[in-house]
């Protein structure tokens, strides 16, 4: 009997460091597997945090487009939502278009995801909200750690690494800042 645990735990041992030798080597996938709804997700959040109003058909067009660039399919493969469509309505379309797209093959879904997503929100043409995708977000860039103020000479405004309606100035005009030029100093 003793002689069987010990060739069991022996051979357990034998496993386990097996096991711990090849573990390293396989290569696991930490990223969340995304789709169509990661664009509606990302819709959400503008009409909850965008400065200004936003209309969603028009957004949600942005993204059909982009599928359609992203898999050479045609206006009649992938047609645009029609304005004044009910905003549940015009999410399930985009749904039901994203799900054809992806079945071409011609991306990785996730990547089909993230374009229509950077395609949608390119639309806004606003240079303070876009997309990074995950492996974006693991690369420290200066702009992502840490905020930094600046002045543009051309017109004494704020800009802080983000839209500078989330701190208060919505862009407007600072009248003037004492000590820098023509009594305005640089901040």
């Amino acid at each position: 009997m003793n002689r069987q645990r010990a060739a069991m735990r022996v051979w357990l041992a034998g496993l386990l460091a097996v096991a711990l030798l090849i573990i390293p080597f396989i290569q696991t996938s930490h990223t969340w597997a995304a789709d169509g709804s990661l664009v509606i997700a990302a819709l959400r959040m503008l009409e909850q945090a965008y400065v200004d109003p936003i209309q969603p058909v028009p957004l949600l067009n942005a993204a059909v487009a982009t599928l359609r660039r992203a898999t050479t399919q045609s206006t009649d493969a992938l047609p645009n939502i029609a304005q004044g469509t009910p905003e549940a309505q015009a999410d399930a379309q985009f749904a039901s278009e994203f799900s054809q797209a992806a079945a071409t093959g011609a991306m990785l879904e996730t990547q089909l995801a993230y374009a229509a997503t950077q395609g949608m929100l390119f639309s806004l043409h606003d240079s303070h909200t876009y997309y990074l995708d995950p492996a974006a977000l693991r690369e420290p860039t200066p702009t992502l750690r840490e905020p930094q103020l600046q002045r543009h000479r051309r017109h004494d405004r704020v800009a802080e690494g983000r839209r500078r309606s989330n701190v208060g100035l919505r862009g407007e005009r600072i009248p003037g800042i004492p000590g820098g030029p023509g009594g305005h100093q640089a901040i």
